[in-house]
């Protein structure tokens, strides 16, 4: 495989049991990906651990990403027994343990049993803490350090675009970037202290692995993975369920907004996050956390008998309002970041034409949340 020596040797370097495996024994497979190049690397030979790895090679650009300070996350997150483990890493690569697993697929979420494990895994994701990672919340930094003009502008100075693709770019400008759209903004984004943790940024369908050994599910490709505001994770997470990346015609995907789930399933997401975040208690073992996951009845009598509902309600109503700010914020954040990537050499994905897209769902959810908070007020 002349093409990938260089990365045959990168792997044998890293992985001590591959060093006598003759180049035709390493078989590469694409996998998918929108940011970076990713592969399923596997050794063709008898009794070799690991069998296979995953080959990840950093898109070239550094928009949103410092790698250094992502594979310190990377690390952290295995060390918790919430990410994959780390075989090696530079600025340019990461291999990282493969899991045989199965698909997760957009309609998953809507599956109270999978939605409910999920809340659970996100509830301990956002309880680690990362000493050598930033506090602020990224959304907020981005916001007020104008660095999503900044790159925006960096990238109309040292890009060819279309008319067509000006105007939407000059559209999503003048309206994002507005004084008045940037005091909205920060005028609603949460206060309180519990409402920054440490997020994942890209949570989705395609960064979830079920693993068949266990039956678990692990979060993955935590490469824009910062503190931010908790509601982002959630409302991300819904969101991308309406949003198609398999489509084989341009502009290669496509948006879907009668899949999104109802209120009722979102609500049962953040019952059972805000339980295991803020109720649950810390020795509470995997048998215990099954039984609540699987019966809202042991849920409703735990809270019952420890006399913490009124706590448990509050805590859902602040939660769930965090989510329609988040949801807010992922197609505020995506818009940015889909001009920011666009352009690339190494994909076809229009991004120009979903950053518009992405800007139309946030101007549209922006009239959806004014219009339940006038109810409110």
């Amino acid at each position: 495989m002349e093409s990938q020596s260089s990365d045959i040797d990168i792997l044998k370097q890293y992985l001590k049991s591959w060093e006598g495996l003759r180049d035709d024994q390493i078989e590469f497979e694409r996998l998918a990906g929108l940011s970076n190049v990713i592969w399923k690397v596997t050794a063709l030979a008898e009794n070799i651990v690991p069998k296979s790895v995953v080959y990840r090679k950093f898109a070239t650009s550094s928009e949103f990403v410092d790698r250094s300070l992502e594979n310190y996350i990377f690390n952290e997150l295995s060390k918790a027994n919430l990410g994959p483990l780390c075989f090696g890493y530079s600025s340019k690569f990461r291999i990282e343990e493969y899991y045989d697993c199965n698909e997760v697929a957009d309609e998953d979420i809507r599956n109270q049993d999978i939605r409910r494990k999920l809340a659970k895994n996100l509830a301990a994701l956002h309880s680690i803490k990362l000493s050598k990672v930033d506090e602020r919340p990224y959304i907020l930094k981005n916001i007020e350090e104008g660095y999503y003009l900044k790159e925006i502008e960096k990238k109309l100075a040292n890009t060819e675009f279309s008319e067509d693709e000006l105007k939407i770019i000059d559209e999503i400008k003048k309206t994002l970037f507005s004084q008045d759209e940037i005091d909205f903004l920060t005028s609603i984004l949460p206060k309180s202290p519990e409402s920054v943790t440490f997020s994942h940024n890209d949570l989705h369908a395609g960064n979830i692995l079920h693993l068949k050994e266990s039956e678990e599910y692990l979060f993955i490709d935590c490469e824009y993975s910062s503190y931010n505001y908790r509601g982002f994770d959630i409302a991300n997470l819904f969101v991308e369920t309406i949003l198609d990346y398999t489509h084989d015609e341009s502009p290669f995907y496509k948006i879907r907004e009668e899949r999104y789930p109802p209120k009722n399933e979102l609500e049962d997401f953040v019952k059972y996050y805000a339980f295991f975040k803020v109720i649950a208690p810390k020795d509470l073992n995997e048998e215990e956390a099954a039984a609540f996951l699987e019966d809202s009845a042991v849920l409703d009598q735990y809270l019952k008998t420890t006399d913490r509902l009124v706590e448990f309600i509050e805590a859902v109503d602040q939660i769930m309002y965090e989510a329609s700010i988040g949801k807010l914020l992922s197609h505020y954040h995506w818009t940015m970041w889909s001009v920011i990537f666009s352009k690339k050499k190494e994909t076809k994905f229009d991004y120009i034409a979903y950053a518009n897209d992405r800007f139309k769902l946030y101007e549209k959810s922006k009239a959806e949340f004014l219009a339940k908070k006038v109810k409110i007020d």
